[in-house]
């Protein structure tokens, strides 16, 4: 191996390490599920009329794409669990929400 084929498969490596400790911590996977959807990852980008738009969320789109494909690659059983607890946090937040506009404590 050539010195920079070391350097690159080192690189490589500490990538997948801070992949991996992001990945294994509740607010590390709460912020990357956050990103995901921020990217547009689980939505469609197009934009009826507007493709300008469509452009542009779909860049959007691509990058979380690149990051879902490293977390497939490299964690895939973190991923389950991310999306496992994205489930459990949204159930959470709705009980919570109904329970609180239950009460008048939201406006509509």
């Amino acid at each position: 191996m050539t010195r920079d084929e070391t350097i690159n498969f080192l690189r490589r490596e500490q990538q997948i390490d801070d992949m991996k400790a992001v990945m294994s911590t509740p607010e590390g996977r709460r912020f990357i599920w956050r990103q995901l959807g921020e990217a547009g990852v689980f939505r469609p980008s197009f934009v009826a009329g507007s493709p300008d738009t469509t452009s542009f969320n779909e860049g959007s789109r691509n990058c979380g794409l690149l990051l879902l494909a490293e977390i497939m690659s490299e964690a895939p059983e973190n991923f389950l669990i991310m999306q496992k607890e994205a489930i459990e946090n949204e159930r959470r937040n709705k009980k919570e929400t109904d329970r609180n506009i239950g009460r008048g404590d939201f406006d509509n």
